[in-house]
């Protein structure tokens, strides 16, 4: 694990060296686009700060950038998504994962599974437990809006998880934040 964080820091250090090495022939290429005319100038200065801004974000960050679909988000099937509409669901299970993009106090988005819209609804996180499904008691499986141990086994098995002893997950707590755009 050391030896790869060093190989990172390494390879974003000779991107943004190269970076730096092509802004600095730009001043070159500069006074050689003058020939050509100020539109054309424009035009292509534009293009090369938007590439080379893109370009030190992802050196400097670590990480692509996606302009697609907002990073923090929950996705939910037709009927949760109708539950959480209607405040009968005030949670949801996820298996647990090392590193989330959200904490609690974030604000994400709900949409619906499989699709690329944009959410539907937005929610603020309260809280993000990780438990053992046998640990599960009545007061979590109402937030969940099922209501016995048999759905919320079913509800694992859709997720993939396997149903044993040690099989824990998170219970991911949250709170609406405004009504449904379009309505």
């Amino acid at each position: 694990m050391r030896w790869r964080r060093l190989g990172l820091f390494l390879l974003r250090a000779l991107i943004l060296f190269i970076l730096s090495a092509v802004l600095v022939g730009g001043f070159w290429f500069h006074a050689e686009f003058y020939k050509f005319g100020l539109p054309i100038l424009m035009i292509a200065g534009a293009v090369t700060v938007i590439i080379m801004v893109l370009a030190f974000r992802f050196a400097i960050s670590g990480k692509y950038q996606s302009f697609s679909r907002p990073k923090e988000s929950l996705e939910f099937e037709l009927d949760e998504l109708d539950r959480v509409r209607h405040g009968l669901k005030k949670s949801t299970l996820r298996k647990p994962q090392e590193k989330r993009e959200f904490r609690p106090g974030s604000v994400v988005s709900a949409r619906l599974r499989g699709t690329d819209d944009t959410g539907i609804l937005r929610l603020r996180i309260v809280g993000i437990d990780r438990k053992y499904l046998a640990d599960f008691d009545k007061g979590d499986l109402q937030t969940l809006g099922i209501g016995s141990k048999g759905e919320l086994s079913e509800m694992w098995r859709k997720l993939g998880g396997r149903l044993d002893e040690r099989a824990h997950g998170e219970l991911i707590i949250f709170e609406r934040l405004e009504k449904e755009r379009g309505s």
